[in-house]
């Protein structure tokens, strides 16, 4: 009979420590912030998940007294991206009822 290692109790798994949703929540704070501009609708979209996800990762790596700055970069980079993208519609929506004006 072999002896299998087994890892420790306290150690936890990969997935449990928030990791994954930090880098989700980056990634989409950056794809908010880029295509916010030219796609304000996607930008909306990749925000409001990353402002959702970067906390709970960010919850997750608390718990297990783990660095959360890439968390925190992903949810202020969600912010930004909500905010750049509804700017962005906006001036999108008055450019557009102004080129409609008939003169």
């Amino acid at each position: 009979m072999t002896d299998i290692p087994s890892r420790p109790v306290s150690e936890p798994h990969e997935e449990s420590t928030g990791r994954g949703l930090m880098i989700g929540g980056l990634v989409l704070g950056i794809t908010s912030v880029v295509f916010g501009w030219l796609v304000p609708l996607l930008g909306v979209i990749a925000g409001v998940i990353g402002i959702i996800i970067s906390p709970m990762g960010i919850k997750r790596a608390r718990k297990w007294t783990r660095p959360t700055s890439v968390g925190t970069a992903g949810l202020i980079l969600s912010i930004i991206g909500v905010v750049w993208s509804v700017i962005w519609w906006i001036v999108y929506a008055a450019r557009m009822s102004q080129d409609t004006i008939a003169y």
